[in-house]
C-alpha cells in the first residue's frame, strides 16, 4: 500500500473530480472547462505515478518529482472541498431572508469575489499540475496499470 500512495491520493481526486456533485458544481460556477482540464492532466500523471514509485529508490530527483505531485493532489482536494462549501453556502443562502442574501453580498464570502478567487485558484492548481507533467518526460516512465498493484500485492 505504502508503494502506491500518490497513486491512490491521485485517484480519490479523481473520483471527486467525476462525481456528479462536482459535474453540477461546476456547472454551476462555470468552471467545467478548467475541471476537465484538471481531470485529464491528473489522469495523465498518475498514469506513469506507479513507475515513478518503483524507480524512486534510484533517482533523488524522481522522489522529489513525486513529493510535488502528492502535494499538488492534495492541493486539489482543499480545493474541490472548498468548492464543496462554497456550493452548500450558496444553498442555504436561497433559503434564507433579504436581509441575509444583502449582507452576505456585503461580507467577505461575496458571490462574485468568490467565483472571482475560486477561478484563480483552479487556473493556479492547473498551472502546478501542467509543471509537474511537463516535468514527467524527461524520466522516461512508462504506464503500469492499477491491476499490476493487486496483483503485486498478492504475491507478497
Amino acid at each position: 500500500m505504502a508503494e502506491s500512495f500518490a497513486f491512490e491520493i491521485a485517484g480519490k481526486v479523481l473520483d471527486k473530480l467525476g462525481s456528479a456533485a462536482y459535474e453540477r458544481i461546476s456547472l454551476a460556477w462555470g468552471v467545467r472547462e478548467e475541471f476537465e482540464k484538471l481531470k485529464l492532466t491528473l489522469a495523465a500523471i498518475r498514469a506513469v505515478v506507479l513507475d515513478a514509485e518503483q524507480q524512486q529508490a534510484r533517482n533523488h530527483e524522481l522522489t522529489h518529482w513525486l513529493q510535488k505531485f502528492k502535494d499538488a493532489c492534495y492541493e486539489m482536494e482543499d480545493l474541490i472541498d472548498e468548492f464543496e462549501i462554497q456550493a452548500l453556502r450558496r444553498q442555504v443562502l436561497q433559503r434564507g431572508s433579504i436581509g441575509r442574501k444583502v449582507r452576505h453580498f456585503f461580507s467577505g464570502s461575496n458571490p462574485l469575489a468568490c467565483r472571482f478567487r475560486m477561478g484563480y485558484k483552479i487556473k493556479k492548481a492547473n498551472e502546478m499540475l501542467n509543471e509537474i507533467a511537463a516535468n514527467k518526460a524527461k524520466f522516461h516512465l512508462s504506464q503500469k496499470h492499477e491491476t499490476n498493484v493487486i496483483h503485486r500485492e498478492r504475491e507478497t
